[in-house]
């Protein structure tokens, strides 16, 4: 996962959230979130933020985050009866048979995750600031550590911030109570090693310019690259015969490239209207691999002032649009040869994606802010066995500054 976040100039966030209060020192700022997929996944979120500046110069955020995830999730198998599969949670999360509950081709699980961030900014001159950053994060059967730095460097003017950033993870991934299957291994006669190990190296540059009175815009540009165990030790994939009403005749873990490298440009323009309240936000990434993903997201976001000051409405909407993995395949077919790699992950499938949601936020208490959000989500996929996802997303927030 990218380390390097794509660091707001302080005119985009005045631009965008024009009623934070920046003369206070501290601001600690909690959530709980509820992510709920229909008949699938539902996961609780709870997360913190302690934004504070420890000196004129240096500014410190820690963010700790605690995910709970129970329900049922594709495994990849093709359903037929009396099969008997191995089964998965989103990133992994436990190692279950029929017996245990789901069925072939969707196994019930749980997990838990806790991710710790740590970040620091110091202003070294008056127009370069250095940001370190580091996060931990830690699941049943994944481990993940990550380092990043990035440079931002304003003009005399003021009206531009260059940036530069480099960042590292590490990732350990393993199956629980059992060895990482070897790809493409027969589920009835597995092959195993210990644990699987990825290093990733991500890049960023980038500029931001205050373009008029009212007009930000931000450029970003990313590249990636990622060498080790990229598979989920859990995913398979079915064989089956198509001459024979497309019956599974064995199952295969999945096998994915050792290696990946990605690209991403991002554009971002953020709009004050004459009223000098309501705040138009879109935005446009564009990502591409050698895995033969490509991907456009366009992202709109419309923050309407209520009158009173620090109430505000805000709708978003989001579409997404992905193609598939050159390796991917909803089945083998018996008699083909494997091919080298393959996956039935629908996540590397051909999809698209629209989310819907509504933002509301209000002052509360002394210095403090209550947020509200909901949101909708709609997935269509081309070839997966379960072609469409619905889910919504409901999160309370409160924040307080000291």
């Amino acid at each position: 996962m990218a380390m390097c976040a794509l660091a707001a100039n302080p005119s985009i966030v005045a631009a965008e959230e024009g009623d934070r209060a920046v003369e206070n020192d501290w601001i600690i700022d909690s959530s709980v979130l509820r992510y709920d997929e229909e008949d699938r996944v539902s996961v609780t979120k709870a997360l913190i933020n302690v934004d504070g500046n420890v000196s004129n110069t240096d500014n410190v955020k820690i963010g700790i985050v605690f995910d709970s995830l129970t329900g049922a999730t594709p495994t990849g198998a093709i359903n037929g009866e009396g099969n008997v599969a191995v089964f998965t949670s989103a990133s992994g999360g436990g190692n279950f048979t029929a017996s245990n509950g789901g069925t072939v081709e969707l196994a019930d699980f749980e997990d838990t995750r806790l991710a710790v961030t740590l970040d620091w900014e110091h202003t070294s001159t008056r127009r370069l600031r250095h940001n370190y950053g580091g996060a931990l994060s830690v699941e049943n059967d994944w481990r993940s550590f990550g380092a990043n730095y990035q440079l931002n460097f304003d003009s005399k003017t003021k009206r531009n911030t260059y940036m530069a950033g480099v960042a590292y993870t590490n990732d350990e991934i393993f199956r629980v109570g059992g060895g990482t299957p070897t790809g493409l291994a027969r589920t009835d006669t597995p092959i195993t090693f210990g644990e699987g190990s990825r290093n990733t190296f991500d890049f960023l540059a980038g500029v931001s310019r205050v373009l008029n009175r009212r007009t930000v815009g931000q450029f970003t540009v990313t590249a990636g690259v990622s060498d080790g165990y990229h598979s989920d030790p859990y995913k398979v994939i079915s064989q089956i015969d198509s001459d024979n009403s497309n019956l599974e005749s064995g199952r295969f873990f999945e096998n994915r490239p050792d290696e990946r490298t990605r690209y991403t440009l991002a554009g971002k323009l953020v709009h004050r209207l004459p009223n000098e309240r309501d705040t138009a936000n879109i935005s446009y990434r564009f990502y591409d691999d050698d895995w033969d993903i490509a991907s456009h997201t366009v992202d709109l976001k419309y923050r309407r002032s209520l009158g009173a000051k620090g109430k505000f409405l805000e709708p978003h909407f989001r579409v997404y649009r992905q193609s598939a993995a050159f390796f991917y395949s909803n089945s083998l077919e018996l008699g083909s040869e494997l091919p080298e790699f393959a996956s039935a992950d629908s996540r590397l499938d051909q999809f698209t994606g629209v989310t819907l949601g509504l933002k509301y936020g209000m002052p509360l208490g002394s210095n403090g802010k209550f947020r509200v959000r909901a949101e909708y989500i709609d997935q269509s996929f081309d070839q997966a066995q379960f072609d469409t996802l619905n889910a919504t997303l409901f999160q309370l927030s409160y924040e307080k500054a000291f």
